[in-house]
């Protein structure tokens, strides 16, 4: 009993380690994403199909998430993973995204980021292009 009190009166809590934010923003991005998706095709017009809605949707996240982090890298605060916003590009963000780094001129100057961002909007051209042959067949 005396050996378990003694390890309870070691105890310390945890040094702060950080938990990895990418799962979780990733989640909430596409969540976002998706919701605006559904949002646009359902309240717009007949012509505006689950595509076009998409790729709006997910702009728009891009565009606003490319923002933040540019906010926070002001700050002390955790960013938002590259990986996330790579994402976010490579699943139809392309034009937020690059208005955003335009706008904010975020992530400009970085050369590895540029090399994968292109990469991502290659990723996300041929993704649209196979949704699209796909529907006319």
């Amino acid at each position: 009993m005396a050996k378990q009190q003694a390890g309870l009166n070691n105890w310390q809590p945890s040094q702060g380690k950080r938990k990895d934010p990418t799962a979780l923003h990733a989640l909430v991005t596409l969540l976002l994403s998706a919701a605006g998706a559904v949002a646009l095709w359902y309240f717009t017009p007949a012509w505006l199909g689950p595509l076009p809605a998409w790729l709006i949707a997910v702009s728009v996240v891009a565009f606003l998430t490319f923002g933040y982090d540019k906010l926070l890298s002001r700050s002390q605060r955790t960013r938002v993973p590259e990986l996330v916003l790579l994402l976010l590009t490579a699943l139809g963000g392309v034009f937020g995204a690059l208005l955003a780094m335009l706008i904010f001129r975020h992530k400009t100057a970085k050369t590895s980021f540029l090399v994968r961002f292109v990469i991502a909007a290659v990723i996300a051209g041929v993704l649209v292009t196979a949704i699209v042959v796909t529907l006319q067949r």
